[in-house]
């Protein structure tokens, strides 16, 4: 008796099971997430005289908020929202350090521009904070606005070179994520200029004595 009751109560949920399948209260099924890459670099990067230096390009902190795979965007003021289908396939932040090596080393300026965990002799390091990355809704069509902010050390005695906050805007082309990715690659392209031309002109040969 024990096993046809066992028997009975497996055959009843296996319809139980077939019945939800067929009237449609299964699981909902899951949208698979897009992921994006940062990628663009600024091909008009300015060009200098090559000197033996050697710059470290440390991987950038960030604000609150942008600390994240998510995808920020703002419709309302001081409101800062995320895509839940769509996600960088890194931390901004991160996928930063790699675009600025290239920049930098297009300038043709640096015998060598390097990343962690690079530790031997330099000549100066590139410390970095990513302040915004976001696309915002609140003008249309919608534009992303990026912030880095750059301090550029003699790596000899660690004093401070210069600092500068670096800022670009874009206007998406679409607004949603796709579009942000679109303005985003155009923001950093922009700001990896600056940023190139910023570093050139505090490392040049009256610049770099130590």
């Amino acid at each position: 008796m024990k096993s046809f009751s066992m028997t009975r109560t497996l055959l009843l949920l296996i319809m139980m099971l077939m019945l939800a399948a067929c009237s449609g209260f299964g699981p909902v099924p899951v949208k698979p997430q897009k992921t994006y890459l940062l990628n663009d670099v600024n091909p008009d990067s300015v060009h200098a005289r090559k000197l033996p230096l050697t710059i470290l390009v440390t991987t950038p902190a960030a604000d609150a908020g942008f600390n994240t795979t998510a995808m920020a965007y703002m419709k309302t003021t001081y409101q800062l929202q995320y895509y839940s289908q769509h996600r960088w396939v890194d931390t901004p932040a991160h996928m930063l350090v790699p675009l600025m090596v290239q920049s930098l080393t297009q300038t043709q300026h640096f015998a060598h521009v390097v990343a962690p965990p690079y530790t031997a002799a330099m000549s100066f390091r590139l410390d970095t904070r990513l302040v915004e990355l976001f696309q915002d809704f609140t003008q249309k069509p919608s534009v992303v606005h990026l912030k880095l902010r750059a301090q550029l050390i003699n790596a000899y005695n660690q004093h401070l070179i210069a600092s500068y906050a670096f800022v670009a805007s874009a206007v998406a082309p679409a607004d949603d994520a796709y579009g942000q990715v679109q303005a985003a690659n155009m923001a950093v392209s922009d700001v990896l200029g600056q940023l190139s031309r910023f570093v050139v002109a505090h490392t040049g040969p009256k610049r770099n004595k130590h």
